[in-house]
C-alpha cells in the first residue's frame, strides 16, 4: 500500500479560508502522514489496520474504536489547520486503534498464508529495522532543526522595542516563505510571547491571508497606536522591519 495522495501541497491558511474542501484536504494530509510515520516505515502503516477492517472478524471493541476514530477525524475536519509537524500530530490518538487493527491483521494474514509466526517474525523485523533507520535520519535531516528554535523566537521581543524605539509595538508574523533564505517563525512561539491580557509593550500577531489588507485593518482599529512591524527570518536570524500594511516585500 502505497502513500494517500495529496490533493496539493501543504500550506498554512486561515480560520476565516476554511471550508468542507479544506477540512477534507487536511484530513487527507494526515491519513498520508499516518501511513507513513505510524510505525516509521516509509509507507503501509496502515495496510494491516485496513485488511482486519475490511475481511476480519469486527467485535464490539472494534466498532467503538472504529467510531472513536470517525469522531476524532470528523472534529478534526472541522479544524482550519491542518496539523501535519513530525507526523500527524492531531491523528496521534489513533495509533491505540491502529496497534489494535493491525495486530490482528497479522493473525488475519497469518492464516490466510499458513504461516502465523512467520508473518509475525517479518513484522516485528520491519519494526526493528524501521526504528534502526528511519529515527536517525529523521534526527538529521528534520528534528535538529528545531533545537534552540524557542530561545532564538524569544529574541524577537527584545529586537522589537530595539527598531520601535521604545513605543509600543505589534508584530506582524509573516506565515509562509517570502523568499530565498526566508522562512516561517513558529506561530505557536509567537503567540507565546504575548503577556497576559495582551497589555505589553510588545504584541505579536499572525498574518492571515494573502494581501492582509483586512487584517492589518483590524489590528489597526484595535491597536493604533503601535509600531507595526513585520517579522520573518531569513537565514535563520530573525528579521523586523517596519510596515504600514500596504508592501509585503521590504
Amino acid at each position: 500500500m502505497g502513500p494517500l495522495p495529496r490533493p496539493r501541497p501543504l500550506s498554512v491558511r486561515g480560520p476565516l479560508d476554511h471550508s468542507l474542501f479544506e477540512g477534507l484536504w487536511n484530513t487527507n494530509n494526515n491519513l498520508f502522514e499516518l501511513n507513513r510515520y505510524g510505525f516509521g516505515w516509509a509507507c503501509g502503516s496502515l495496510l494491516l489496520a485496513l485488511i482486519h477492517l475490511g475481511w476480519g472478524r469486527r467485535g464490539r471493541l472494534d466498532s467503538l474504536l472504529l467510531a472513536y476514530s470517525l469522531g476524532l477525524a470528523a472534529v478534526y475536519t472541522a479544524y482550519w489547520y491542518h496539523g501535519v509537524a513530525f507526523g500527524p500530530r492531531f491523528f496521534h490518538p489513533l495509533l491505540l486503534p491502529l496497534v489494535a487493527w493491525t495486530t490482528k491483521g497479522v493473525g488475519l494474514l497469518g492464516g490466510w498464508l499458513g504461516r502465523p509466526q512467520r508473518v509475525a517474525a517479518t513484522l516485528l523485523l520491519a519494526v526493528v529495522v524501521a526504528w534502526a533507520t528511519w529515527l536517525p535520519l529523521e534526527l538529521l535531516t528534520t528534528y535538529h532543526h528545531n533545537r534552540g528554535r524557542e530561545a532564538d523566537d524569544r529574541e524577537i521581543v527584545a529586537l522589537a522595542r530595539a527598531v520601535a524605539g521604545g513605543r509600543p509595538a505589534l508584530v506582524i508574523q509573516l506565515m509562509e516563505r517570502r523568499g530565498p533564505g526566508q522562512v516561517v517563525p513558529d506561530y505557536g512561539i509567537g503567540f507565546s510571547l504575548n503577556p497576559p491580557g495582551f497589555r505589553g509593550d510588545v504584541l505579536v500577531a499572525r498574518e492571515l491571508n494573502q494581501e492582509g489588507e483586512s487584517q492589518v485593518a483590524a489590528l489597526r482599529r484595535a491597536f493604533g497606536e503601535r509600531v507595526m512591524l513585520l517579522w520573518y527570518k531569513n537565514a535563520g536570524v530573525n528579521k523586523l522591519v517596519p510596515w504600514d500594511g500596504s508592501k509585503r516585500e521590504q
